[in-house]
């Protein structure tokens, strides 16, 4: 009896021993999963101010003071803001002002649905950029020359809506997660555009023509380039107002906004009298509530004339 106890002992010792090694054999193979990645091939931030921010050659600058700063910078730095550390509240302004820039659609965005829907608010043509940070020395060379300037900035600035669709960021650098837009997607939109090389720019009116200007580059007169883009952006603003004349046939006008900052292009849908709003549709599809009393005479008095009655609605 006392040996057959032993026995069943000795076999649940050995049992037990068999499945804790298999439990400390998955342990161990979950922590060689999670072992850490060489100092080397960690990714590294680079200097965020140059178009290839990606690249884990670039090299890091360390500057103390603005002026150090502007010394290297090919000027595509105008969203930083310099504040006084002695008196931090005096750059509120200009860190607000920052904020509207961007709201009102300044800047290279990185969503093209995000553009689309700003450049038909706005009623301003779509430049679209199709950049490849990493593999093409062309695109970087037109953005320190044209592209990321100051004085093309400046000329796009409350005019033009600027979209940046880099082939080099479909992954984040870090964490390795996909970004946004596949590379695969990237090929396929700028294919959906006429363009196939890199750089490609391309230039949208709101009226749907779509103009390629640059389907990779041969040569670097920069000048010409420049001036190629923006004669197709001047264009594409002329090409709109043609379109809308012949939308003002079909209902469309000028309305002129509550905050009496700027018009927009719509035409009146309906009138709820009983709610004190008009729904004015835009040329994207996009509608709008105003409220009657916060129209001006000459947009009240055209709304009264075209819907004199709640509810009413004529072309």
């Amino acid at each position: 009896m006392r040996n057959r106890l032993l026995l069943c002992l000795g076999l649940s010792a050995a049992l037990l021993l068999s499945s804790c090694s298999l439990f400390g054999g998955k342990a161990e193979e979950k922590k060689q999963d999670r072992a850490p990645v060489a100092a080397d091939q960690l990714p590294q931030l680079g200097n965020p101010l140059l178009a290839n921010k990606g690249d884990i050659n670039a090299v890091n600058l360390n500057v103390a003071t603005e002026e150090e700063l502007r010394n290297f910078d090919n000027g595509a730095e105008g969203e930083l803001i310099f504040s006084d550390p002695d008196d931090i509240e005096a750059s509120e302004e200009q860190i607000n002002a920052l904020y509207e820039n961007r709201r009102r659609g300044n800047g290279w965005i990185s969503d093209y649905s995000t553009a689309l829907r700003l450049a038909r608010r706005t009623e301003r043509p779509m430049l679209i950029w199709f950049h490849d940070s990493m593999a093409s020395p062309k695109s970087n060379a037109l953005a320190e020359a044209v592209l990321n300037t100051p004085s093309f900035d400046s000329w796009c600035d409350n005019r033009v809506i600027r979209v940046l669709l880099d082939d080099s960021e479909t992954t984040d650098e870090f964490t390795g997660h996909k970004s946004r837009y596949s590379l695969n997607d990237l090929r396929a939109m700028g294919r959906r555009f006429g363009v196939s090389r890199r750089p490609a720019v391309v230039v949208v009116s709101m009226s749907g023509r779509v103009t390629p200007v640059i389907d990779g580059v041969d040569d670097t007169d920069w000048k010409a380039r420049e001036a190629e883009i923006c004669k197709a952006l001047e264009n594409a603003e002329s090409d709109y107002e043609d379109y809308k004349d012949k939308l003002r046939d079909k209902g469309y006008r000028d309305w002129t906004r509550s905050n009496r900052r700027g018009t927009f292009f719509a035409k009146l849908q309906r009138v709820d009298r009983a709610r004190g709003v008009a729904y004015l549709r835009q040329v994207g599809g996009r509608v709008l509530r105003m409220r009657l009393k916060s129209m001006t005479a000459e947009d009240a008095a055209y709304v009264e004339s075209r819907s004199p009655s709640s509810g009413s609605k004529k072309n």
